[in-house]
Parts: C-alpha cells; sequence; structure tokens
C-alpha cells in the first residue's frame, strides 16, 4: 500500500489531467451530439479509401500517404468494414489527445514547477477545436501526438546530450511526413541542422530508427513513383494549392465569385493524370508570381487572416440529430469559443514565435523548434482556406508553451531553479 500511494502522489497531476479529460471530451460529445454525427467530409472519404487501398486492394493512394492509412485502417485486418475505420478512427484520436496532454504537461515540467505545469496543460483540454476533430477522420490529432512527442525528446536530449532522444525526435518528425506530408520541409531542415550529431553518431543503434524513418518516406515515394507517375510523397499539395490560393488569386483577377471559380478548376485539375497535375499547378504557380503578383499575395495575405480568425468547421456544420432545444444555443457558442481561440493564440502564438526566433542565441534548441514549427504552419496554412481553425489548432498547445515559458521569466516562483 506505501507504494501504491507513493505512485499515486508521483503521477497525481497525470491522473487528474487523463480524468479531466475523459470526463470533459464526454461531455462535449453529449452536448454537441458529435459521436452521432453522419456527414463525412471529403478529407475524411480519402483517409478511409487510402486505408482500403491498402489493406483491402494492397495498393498506394495519390493524395493520402500511407502511415496514416496504416494506422487507421487496422479494423480491415480483422474483417472490418469502411464504418468501423470512423469509429476505430475517433478511438485512435482519443488516444492521442489524451496522450499529447499528457505529453504536453511532461514539457512544461522541465521549466515550470509541477503545480504550474498542470494549470497550463489543464487549459490545453479545453480548446475546443481541437476537442471537436477529436470526432473526425483526420490527421491534425495524431499529428499533433507527434510533433509534442519529437519536442518532448528534443528537450530530453538538450538536458542529458544522450543521442537516443534526438534520434527518437527526428525518427518521429520524419515519420510525422508520412501523416502529414507538408511537415517534410521542418523534417528535413531539422535533420540537417543536427547533421554533425548524426554523422558522429552513425552507428548507433538508435540511428537506425532514423534511417528505418526515411527508409520508410524512400517507400512510400517510390510506390508514388510506380503507381502514379512522379517520385513524390503525394499530390496533394499541387491540388490543395491550385483549388485554393492559385483558385483565390484567380477570383481576384476576374472578378468573380471564389466559389465559381474553385469550382471550374476542381473540375479540370481532377479530370488529369496525377503526373499532370502537378506540372498544371507548378505553371500555375509560376504565372500567378509573373502576370498576377498583386492578386496572389493580396489572395495569401486574406487566407492568412481568414484561418487565424475563424472557428471550428466542424462545430459549425454539426446537425441536431436528437433534436435538443437548445443544440443551437450551445453550437453557436462553442463555435464562438473556437473561434476567439483561434484568434489569440495565432496572435500570440505568432508574436513570441517572432520574439523567440530574434533572439535564437539565448532560446533553448527545443523552443526554437517550437517557435519555427508555429511559424511554418501559420505561413503553410495560406495555400488553403474555407478550412476555419484547422490549420492552426495544431499549433494551440506549442502556444500555451511559450506562453508558460514567457510567464516563468516574467513571473516569480513558478519556474524551477
Amino acid at each position: 500500500m506505501p507504494n501504491l500511494g507513493n505512485s499515486f502522489r508521483k503521477y497525481q497531476f497525470h491522473l487528474l489531467l487523463l480524468g479531466i479529460g475523459l470526463v470533459w471530451i464526454s461531455v462535449f460529445d453529449h452536448l454537441l451530439q458529435l459521436h452521432l454525427q453522419t456527414y463525412i467530409s471529403h478529407d475524411a472519404l480519402s483517409y478511409q479509401q487510402s486505408a482500403e487501398n491498402l489493406y483491402v486492394y494492397h495498393r498506394g493512394h495519390n493524395y493520402r500517404p500511407m502511415l496514416m492509412a496504416a494506422l487507421t485502417g487496422i479494423p480491415y485486418l480483422f474483417g472490418g468494414g469502411n464504418a468501423s475505420v470512423y469509429l476505430f478512427s475517433y478511438g485512435l484520436n482519443w488516444v492521442c489527445w489524451l496522450g499529447s496532454i499528457l505529453v504536453l504537461f511532461e514539457i512544461l515540467r522541465f521549466f515550470l514547477k509541477p503545480k504550474f505545469a498542470f494549470v497550463f496543460t489543464l487549459a490545453s483540454i479545453f480548446l475546443v477545436g481541437i476537442n471537436a476533430l477529436v470526432f473526425e477522420l483526420c490527421t491534425e490529432i495524431i499529428y499533433l501526438f507527434l510533433i509534442l512527442s519529437a519536442v518532448y525528446f528534443l528537450f530530453k536530449y538538450q538536458r542529458t546530450e544522450v543521442f537516443k532522444y534526438l534520434a527518437f525526435a527526428l525518427s518521429l518528425l520524419v515519420l510525422s511526413m508520412l501523416i502529414k506530408p507538408g511537415s517534410k520541409f521542418l523534417a528535413i531542415l531539422l535533420t540537417v541542422y543536427f547533421v554533425k550529431q548524426l554523422v558522429f553518431n552513425y552507428g548507433s543503434r538508435f540511428a537506425w530508427l532514423l534511417y528505418g524513418s526515411y527508409f520508410l518516406v524512400l517507400v512510400q515515394c517510390a510506390g508514388v513513383k510506380y503507381q502514379f507517375g512522379n517520385f513524390t510523397l503525394g499530390y496533394i499539395d499541387a491540388v490543395t494549392y491550385y483549388d485554393y490560393l492559385g483558385a483565390k488569386a484567380e477570383s481576384l483577377r476576374t472578378n468573380q465569385t471564389f466559389e465559381t471559380v474553385w469550382k471550374q478548376r476542381a473540375d479540370y485539375i481532377y479530370s488529369l493524370p496525377n503526373p499532370e497535375q502537378k506540372v498544371i499547378a507548378s505553371r500555375d504557380f509560376t504565372d500567378q508570381l509573373q502576370y498576377n503578383t498583386a492578386h496572389f499575395f493580396r489572395a495569401y495575405f486574406y487566407n492568412l487572416g481568414e484561418n487565424a480568425s475563424t472557428g471550428s468547421v466542424k462545430i459549425a456544420i454539426l446537425e441536431n440529430l436528437q433534436g435538443k432545444v437548445n443544440h443551437g444555443t450551445i453550437k453557436t457558442l462553442g463555435y464562438t469559443i473556437s473561434e476567439w481561440q483561434n484568434r489569440l493564440l495565432s496572435i500570440v502564438g505568432f508574436l513570441l514565435s517572432v520574439l523567440l526566433l530574434l533572439r535564437f542565441k539565448s532560446t533553448e534548441k527545443p523552443l526554437l523548434v517550437t517557435a519555427f514549427f508555429v511559424i511554418y504552419i501559420m505561413l503553410l496554412s495560406g495555400i488553403s482556406c474555407n478550412e476555419g481553425d484547422r490549420f492552426h489548432i495544431v499549433t494551440f498547445p506549442f502556444v500555451l508553451m511559450l506562453i508558460s515559458q514567457w510567464s516563468s521569466r516574467k513571473i516569480k516562483g513558478i519556474r524551477i531553479d
């Protein structure tokens, strides 16, 4: 019994965070009827199809990478159907969301006293944009868990200089490319940044984790080359640019509605073979920069502003399937909260990230990576629009991390001496 008591005291904050998280997400689900929703988004459908391709038809997908498919498609191994993939993904999101909470707490403990790390982590539980996507077949929750875990291992490496932690961190960053291909520049840049340590430890057994991660990326690219024609992670970046940023710039130039231009361009590019999609998107990007420069950058900054100021699309489209009288009020309140959380955390996150990057000589490397990640995701979001807070929500726990680190320098008594 004494051992049990010691264990409880040691993990009391972890258990409290898990308990509060489970209660909150259950209440949130009950209020908004999230698990009852029947609408399947286009993105969710494509993730399900990629999982089906991998497990049932033993082939790749032209837009979605294999690790996401491998994780969400596990029910196919046990005879499950398409519906089971959606249900399984919700469970997987629950696990990754709860895991993210615990990892964030462990990160904050590197520079905050436990009770203050608990308070800042507690705030992350009530980020409603993230809460809503727990009930969606999407990459955001899994990706968030991977990147938070990578940053945790970077902190461990910073403090111990033990190579295995760096290998864990870089391997997770590389694997994140197979969840969200847009992560490739972040993963490659950090690999290059730590190349000296990698060369020095090239024979370590932990280095093979990184080699294996890059090998999986190679398999993904080779598979896309074999099946569709290009050595690339996929074609989602090309069509996303063409259908959103490119369409927005074109609509401004021609004075047409975005929806009109979007439909025309989407119908056109999806009618083409995948290699041609890449060529057309690349050519359009060059033409827009050369001949439609003002409208192109206007569209880009418009998208940045929209992604930093709108609320959860998932909440906005919820239906009142149980016929509850107060559903509309709760839905509006949830959306409004998500909207203001996005605005506040986007502004604060951008400012704190810029400040840390400007003070790079006196800033810990893991915090520099965090600041760079926040800026990277925000700037990358400019290629798309009409997604609400979806692009920015993966930065929110990191912004809380930056706020807590800033607070630890300004408020006496909360920082670990």
